[in-house]
Order: structure tokens, then C-alpha cells, then sequence
């Protein structure tokens, strides 16, 4: 999903062949296309447009890729009172597309953090220790991301389902440290790498897996400086 200026294209380009871009307006996708056609001869990535809406893409396509950088405007968790999250059915399709295909991915999100989900959030927290039964400093840790309120807990949830959905099709899931910044909104940055792995079964619930995702600390940008924002209270392995 790049924008009018393609600055994520123009960053990765000596790593790119093929792009799609998504864009839900027709005016901006407009723009894109003009954009393009200046700056094309000096990027040398075959790139293709579709107009419509990202989640029901994601939800609708069987096609594959090696690279996603998502922009999710309405939040993870933004149900209404007839459906559930769109976007987490979008991420579940995504993440069973490339478990079919056996293809590994990076997957890069962000998240607007304006989303209705805080319940759903506080509920998966609470049935996090059932989890992690044995090891030390769990309720801690689980406390220190509440008390940052919305950034804490999309941070405690995202990335367990991303782990626990990836599992589920054959992908080890790890991601490098969130960032939290300010916009005209409130925006958390993910980044996370899905490895397949060939095999009858889906990999082993590793609880070390799971304690080092909860334990990933926060940064938050202040300008172009990162500064620590939350580091979780450590959890500690049975038997130590």
C-alpha cells in the first residue's frame, strides 16, 4: 500500500522486481499513476495497481507474495455488531494463502489505534497465564502493558496472533520491536517474519516463544528518535 510519493518503493527498491499497489480511491490511485510514470525509468520494479479496499483483497485473493506493508486504518480490532474484525479475517486468509503456497514473508503493519477492540484485548490478556502456567512474572508483565492502555495491549495481542495464526499453518513467527508514534493519530508500527516450515505437523505451542513476544518492549518515536516507551518486567522459566 504505498503512497502518492512511493516512499516505501523507492526505499526497498534494490529489493523489489514486482509490486501491487491497493488504493480504495480513485483520485489517489490517479495521482499514483501519474507519480509512476515520472519516476519509473529510475526504478527498475514492474508495478501493477488495484483499485479497491485492502481487506476485501486479502479476503478475496489466492495470490502470493514475499513482502506486505499494510496500512490498516480501522485498527486491528474494529468489529461491528453484525461481523466480526474484518481485518483479522483478512490476516487470517493472508497468513493461510502463503501456509498453502509453503512460501515464508515478511508482513509489515501498521495499525491505527482508534479501533473498538479494547474489550476483546483485556479478555486474551486474562487468558494469557493459562498460557504460561509455571513461569514467574507473568501478571506483571501482562500489568505493565494495561497500564499503557491501548498501545500496551495492541502490543500484547497483535503479535500472539500472529504466532498462534501463523503456527496453525506450519509458519515459526517472530517479530522485531514495535513502534508507537504520532501522527494526526495515534499509530503502532509492526514487523514480523513468517518462516515456513515443511512438515506433517504444525510446529510444537512453544511457551519460550510466547514469553519472549510478551516480553518485546515498545519504542516510541519522538520525531526521528526512538525512545523506550514500555519494557515489560521479565518473565521467568520454570524451575529458575
Amino acid at each position: 500500500m504505498p503512497s502518492v510519493e512511493y516512499l516505501d518503493v523507492l526505499e526497498w527498491r534494490e529489493s523489489l522486481s514486482d509490486v501491487l499497489a491497493i488504493e480504495s480511491d480513485p483520485d489517489v490511485l490517479s495521482d499514483m499513476r501519474i507519480q509512476w510514470a515520472r519516476i519509473a525509468r529510475d526504478v527498475q520494479v514492474n508495478m501493477r495497481w488495484h483499485e479497491g479496499d485492502i481487506l476485501d483483497y486479502l479476503t478475496e485473493t489466492s495470490e502470493t507474495y514475499d513482502l506486505y506493508n499494510l496500512d490498516f486504518y480501522g485498527g486491528f480490532l474494529y468489529p461491528s455488531e453484525r461481523v466480526a474484525s474484518r481485518c483479522t479475517t483478512a490476516l487470517r486468509k493472508l497468513i493461510s494463502n502463503q501456509g498453502r503456497a509453503g512460501r515464508s514473508f515478511l508482513l509489515v503493519t501498521t495499525f491505527n489505534l482508534k479501533d473498538k477492540g479494547l474489550d476483546d484485548y483485556l479478555r486474551l490478556a486474562d487468558d494469557i497465564p493459562g498460557k504460561l502456567v509455571g513461569w514467574g512474572g507473568v501478571s506483571h508483565c501482562i500489568a505493565s502493558h494495561k497500564a499503557k492502555g491501548h498501545p500496551g495491549l495492541l502490543k500484547l495481542c497483535y503479535p500472539y496472533f500472529c504466532w498462534d495464526t501463523g503456527r496453525s499453518e506450519n509458519f515459526r513467527v517472530s517479530f522485531e520491536t514495535p513502534y508507537y508514534y504520532q501522527k494526526k493519530t495515534n499509530l503502532m508500527h509492526f514487523c514480523a517474519e513468517f518462516v515456513f516450515e515443511s512438515s506433517a505437523l504444525q510446529p510444537l505451542f512453544s511457551t519460550s516463544e510466547f514469553a519472549e513476544l510478551m516480553q518485546k518492549p515498545i519504542k516510541k518515536l519522538d520525531g526521528q528518535v526512538p525512545k523506550a516507551y514500555l519494557t515489560p518486567p521479565a518473565i521467568v522459566p520454570p524451575g529458575t
